[in-house]
């Protein structure tokens, strides 16, 4: 699912680039068909969400995607247009709308699953093609518009709250805490958790101020690090090295090779990675940097913050520099890692190819590269 939220999302951005330069486009037709195109990533997001779930759980997918999509259908958004009172089965219904929502779709894709285990349980096997189907579908929408989905709605609103409040009220806390922590969450796979929270965030309250801010300047430090490292090294090979692994968390957002290659094999660097995430967490902030579009976290993908942009790029820039600097100064001989980190390179490599293939372990979700990059994303986060 991440690869097309960031598809649309870096569509979104590069139309927001265009208008910059010719304010026109925005009234021709070709602007109103490619936005839809950009759209359309997040407004069938129940759909993607209810496939993952159910490739997760073992269902069969169509049957929850099609309950997620019923949510969407046009007989149902009209009702929500008309605003009336609505009834099924004598059950009132609580109209909302649902697109670009998360948990509706995953209780959806859940109850669905459950559903499918009952029927296939107590049909016979001769009527199963015909009826497991049927039943369920019928009861888990039954469920979803009278109980599932309004209930997800108000767990995504109540969400979108506590988003608000760590954005607006604690942002530099927040940040640079989730910053300085990331290198341990990527290494424990523990960052994928976050992702729902993070698709979430940018449908309700709209923005992320906290997730992918965070993911970005994780890798940052990670790459400022290692520029410390190859400032401090002596060995022209190693020294090297560490700037292309440098560049590759900067601008393409991988991690692994940095942290299983050079800093957590040299120990010292992770302590200037956890600095430079959390100067440049506190920094983003303070500045009120936030994301406003799905992207991968690398410096390619700060137009997604779009009007706090500035901000962002600020941050960066701190975060590589503080990390740079402590890293720096920690380390006084970084050259007899050289032997230990040849062997962690190709288990770093070997965790870049996870990684990049590791995406939608969560709602089939595609791993952000590296914390992200949206994968870490976005992905690195």
């Amino acid at each position: 699912m991440i690869p097309g939220l960031v598809a649309g999302g870096m569509l979104k951005v590069v139309l927001l680039l265009i208008t910059l330069v010719w304010a026109d486009f925005a009234d021709t037709t070709s602007y109103t068909l490619l936005s839809g195109v950009a759209d359309t990533a997040f407004f069938f997001m129940p759909i993607y969400v209810a496939y993952g779930a159910a490739k997760k759980l073992g269902a069969t997918p169509i049957y929850a995607m099609i309950c997620a999509a019923s949510l969407l259908h046009a007989n149902y958004t009209a009702l929500v247009a008309a605003g009336e009172a609505v009834t099924l089965l004598g059950l009132p219904v609580r109209l909302m709308s649902y697109s670009g929502s998360l948990l509706p779709a995953l209780l959806l894709a859940l109850c669905a699953y459950y559903m499918e285990k009952f029927f296939n349980k107590i049909v016979p096997g001769i009527f199963k093609s015909i009826f497991v189907g049927l039943g369920t579908v019928t009861v888990t929408m039954i469920l979803g518009y009278v109980v599932l989905a309004p209930l997800g709605g108000y767990l995504g609103n109540y969400l979108a709250i506590a988003f608000g409040f760590l954005g607006d009220r604690v942002a530099p806390i927040a940040v640079g805490l989730l910053a300085a922590c990331l290198p341990w969450l990527v290494m424990c796979g523990m960052h994928m958790a976050l992702v729902p929270f993070m698709t979430q965030a940018l449908v309700n309250p709209g923005y992320d101020a906290v997730f992918r801010p965070a993911f970005l300047l994780h890798n940052m430090a990670e790459g400022g690090a290692c520029i410390g490292v190859a400032l401090r090294s002596k060995d022209v090979e190693f020294r090297t090295e560490a700037l292309s692994i440098a560049f590759g968390c900067i601008v393409a957002g991988v991690t692994e090779p940095a942290i299983y290659g050079i800093n957590l094999p040299l120990k010292k660097p992770m302590i200037g990675v956890m600095a430079g995430g959390a100067a440049g967490g506190v920094t983003a902030g303070l500045l009120g940097a936030r994301a406003y579009v799905m992207g991968y976290s690398t410096v390619l993908a700060l137009p997604i913050f779009e009007g706090t942009i500035i901000a962002a790029a600020v941050a960066v820039a701190v975060a590589i520099i503080i990390s740079a600097v402590v890293t720096f100064v920690l380390c006084k001989n970084v050259d007899v890692v050289e032997e230990s980190s040849g062997a962690s390179s190709d288990q770093a490599a070997g965790a870049v190819t996870a990684e990049v293939s590791a995406p939608a372990a969560m709602i089939a979700a595609p791993a952000e590269a590296s914390g992200s990059g949206a994968a870490t994303s976005s992905v690195s986060a």
